[in-house]
């Protein structure tokens, strides 16, 4: 590797570290759990033994999720223009592998408002979910990682998503997407012919109840066994048994709200593998790699040294960054 790349790949780590570091921040992340840190000369910095590829790709997730935070803080605040849709991030990889198209992933204001406002202090609106700014915040990320996807039993244009993670009452929370909608029509006074639009977010009190009910094993697009583990011991449930037959970590089959549009004739390049594996009757084991996108550089490693930015390791070819 030449000079100019590794200076290349230091500036890009350099752009990555700030990223990583404010949405650190801006999510009051624990030290003991950050990826960054300030050294003595004001520096940002990554910790050591974190792998390149991984960095590069979470820095640029970072960077769109530092830029929802900004349009929410805006919202709240009142100053963005009425109508308008928030940007969550670009579709998080796992539901183009599913079959979604490469849209922006949308949010409309309304939703974000009253998914914050008090449960108690608005009982006669049902779409108060009393959402701490902290876990509005922290929503894109959650999406882009999910527990459960599921076709939606109410709404077939939709799929409903289970994140790792609850709201203040302890309940897990629930999302519902829904592709290529056209009525969030503007972002940042630009016009968005179609988009996949986050309809809902709140904390779900009988998840488990509505599971058993209404959604069959036969109905489920994706589980996975380690996050639903967590889940479990964050929020006190327990997954229906019956889902304990389903391959875990893998993309079962094509969303119901898919397969009935006229996505999967004009799908993304990467929802091929799903589409292939129903076409063929079987399904398609999706690493943990392949779902959130992550592209490794080598071996590359980040190593710190003392007062100084981190540098990279590589083996093999001589690569040290220094």
């Amino acid at each position: 590797m030449d000079d100019k790349a590794k200076k290349a790949i230091r500036e890009n780590l350099a752009l990555t570290a700030k990223a990583i570091y404010h949405y650190e921040m801006m999510l009051l992340i624990p030290d003991d759990e950050r990826l960054t840190y300030l050294t003595d000369n004001l520096q940002v910095s990554f910790k050591s033994g974190q792998k390149v590829g991984h960095l590069i790709e979470y820095g640029n997730r970072c960077s769109q999720y530092n830029n929802y935070i900004k349009e929410m803080s805006l919202c709240l605040d009142n100053k963005t223009h009425h109508g308008e849709a928030l940007k969550m991030s670009n579709t998080p990889t796992i539901y183009l592998k599913m079959g979604f198209k490469q849209l922006p992933l949308l949010y409309s204001q309304k939703h974000l408002r009253n998914s914050m406002k008090s449960k108690g202090r608005f009982k006669s609106n049902h779409h108060t979910h009393g959402l701490s700014e902290r876990l509005a915040r922290k929503i894109p990320e959650l999406l882009n990682d999910p527990v459960l996807v599921y076709n939606s039993p109410a709404n077939p244009n939709r799929i409903c998503v289970v994140l790792n993670d609850v709201d203040m009452d302890g309940y897990p929370l629930f999302a519902a997407i829904e592709p290529n909608a056209t009525d969030l029509n503007m972002h940042k006074g630009k016009q968005v012919v179609s988009a996949n639009v986050v309809r809902t977010v709140f904390g779900k009190d009988n998840l488990i109840a509505h599971l058993e009910h209404k959604v069959p094993a036969s109905d489920v697009i994706y589980f996975d066994k380690e996050k639903s583990q967590d889940l479990e011991r964050l929020a006190g449930i327990q997954f229906p048994r019956y889902y304990s037959s389903l391959s875990f970590n893998t993309i079962i089959q094509q969303p119901r709200c898919i397969c009935n549009s006229k996505v999967p004739q004009h799908c993304d390049i990467r929802a091929e593998p799903a589409k292939k594996a129903l076409e063929k009757g079987s399904v398609k084991e999706v690493s943990r790699k392949e779902a959130t996108g992550i592209d490794q550089i080598g071996d590359a490693i980040v190593e710190e040294r003392p007062h100084s930015p981190a540098v990279l390791r590589k083996g093999g070819d001589g690569f040290d960054g220094r």
